[in-house]
């Protein structure tokens, strides 16, 4: 084999550098509301608003930061805090509920320069590179507009609609396709809006010829995910897979009276699945 081949010289390169011994801070490179209104471009009251951070590498997340809304009807900023469960190692979400009042006619804007205390790292909370601890993340990135392309993200916190389902899923089985004897089947129902749950719904799953029942087990996203568990019994057998009929949720009135309602409100929710 030639070992030695002749070629041109490489020269110093600035856009090549090296260093072995530190880390540049992670730096914020997206910054993006990733909810949508359920109608027209103003979220009402009960919504949910997903605000979402993108770094350009992994990090560490300790206590809870918050971000800052700002309402232009109200003259008033909320703090939004870090939501770790929608969160990944690059993308920090926050989330926010219209509340009754909330307003913004020509749209959120959310601040992040951390030099003018937009950006709060509360009660020791921090965001730190996930390589070295020791680096802070650099959130100082300026100000979210108001005006989101297509979509304007306007609130108005004083009109209120019936919360309906946007979709209805059920967890994975622990192996392959089947739930097996003493398995827990979650079903997760979501609404386009937060609702409030008293006493204890229940969905009714058709297993094989016979209906069971989850019962009302918690509330997610804040408030506009439900969640029903069964634990199934030996004598459950469904070779065709369990289904859900479009009239499954019910308030379980032969129990203490249940109710799902708006947040914060007296509309009841719609309960048909759809």
């Amino acid at each position: 084999a030639v070992l030695a081949v002749a070629h041109h010289a490489v020269s110093d390169s600035p856009n090549h550098k090296v260093t072995g011994g530190s880390f540049s801070a992670p730096r914020i490179i997206g910054n993006e509301i990733v909810t949508r209104p359920a109608a027209g471009n103003t979220y009402h009251l009960g919504e949910l608003i997903d605000q979402r951070w993108t770094f350009d590498r992994p990090v560490v997340v300790t206590g809870t930061p918050t971000t800052e809304f700002a309402f232009d009807q109200t003259r008033y900023n909320v703090q939004v805090p870090y939501a770790a469960a929608a969160s990944t190692p690059t993308g920090l979400s926050f989330q926010y509920v219209v509340v009754r009042g909330a307003g913004a006619s020509d749209g959120i804007t959310i601040a992040l320069s951390i030099n003018e205390n937009y950006q709060r790292v509360d009660n020791g909370s921090t965001i730190q590179d996930a390589r070295d601890p020791t680096v802070a993340a650099n959130l100082d990135q300026g100000v979210y507009g108001k005006n989101d392309g297509r979509w304007r993200h306007e609130v108005n916190g004083n009109a209120q609609s019936d919360p309906v389902v946007k979709a209805v899923t059920l967890n994975a089985p622990v192996v392959g396709d089947t739930y097996e004897r003493g398995e827990t089947i979650e079903v997760t129902v979501t609404f386009d809006r937060a609702v409030d749950v008293t006493g204890t719904p229940r969905l009714a799953l058709g297993i094989g010829s016979n209906t069971r029942y989850a019962d009302y087990h918690r509330s997610e996203r804040l408030g506009t995910k439900l969640v029903f568990r069964y634990t199934l019994a030996p004598t459950d057998v469904d070779s065709d897979g369990v289904s859900i009929a479009a009239d499954a949720l019910t308030l379980n009135s032969g129990m203490a009276t249940a109710t799902i309602k708006l947040h914060t409100a007296t509309r009841d929710a719609q309960l048909d699945l759809r």
